[in-house]
């Protein structure tokens, strides 16, 4: 997958509440991208946490009760740093997000320069899903790179 620059260490940060039907799905094809995964659970109550113990080579994390998104994000971000990563994806659980439009997002980062991507999905049933950036430019440190849909309830097809 690497087509970034050799000082970018990225990580997929995947924060999960109550995802257990879908959340299998979006490990397996975040592993695909050969990066580092963490998942955090955040307090599910459904089968997640039994789910998430079938995966080799991800990191998970447990919230003992919801904290939210925000919360399960920092952690996830805390891991990820703590392991040597510089730059985080966030993906959702539930299946919403394709993970190999990561590979578009690491690619717009350039050579670190920009501390933060974000990538939103056009949604087009005639010309298909195509993704938009938009990029913030600063000196700080570690950043991160969020994936994110907005549907502006059109339906999927």
């Amino acid at each position: 997958m690497q087509n970034f620059s050799e000082n970018i260490q990225p990580a997929i940060i995947i924060p999960v509440y109550n995802h257990g039907p879908q959340v299998s799905r979006v490990v397996e094809q975040a592993l695909v991208l050969s990066l580092p995964v963490f998942v955090v659970n955040d307090g599910s109550t459904d089968e997640t946490a039994e789910v998430l113990t079938e995966f080799d080579g991800v990191k998970v994390l447990h919230h003992p009760t919801n904290r939210g998104k925000g919360a399960a994000i920092l952690s996830g971000l805390t891991a990820a740093r703590d392991s040597g990563c510089n730059v985080a994806i966030t993906l959702d659980g539930d299946g919403q997000h394709n993970p190999e439009d990561a590979r578009n997002l690491l690619n717009a980062i350039g050579g670190g320069e920009r501390s933060i991507v974000i990538g939103k999905r056009e949604l087009n049933s005639r010309k298909g899903s195509r993704m938009a950036f938009v990029s913030y430019t600063d000196a700080s440190g570690v950043f991160e790179v969020t994936l994110f849909s907005e549907t502006l309830g059109q339906a999927r097809e």
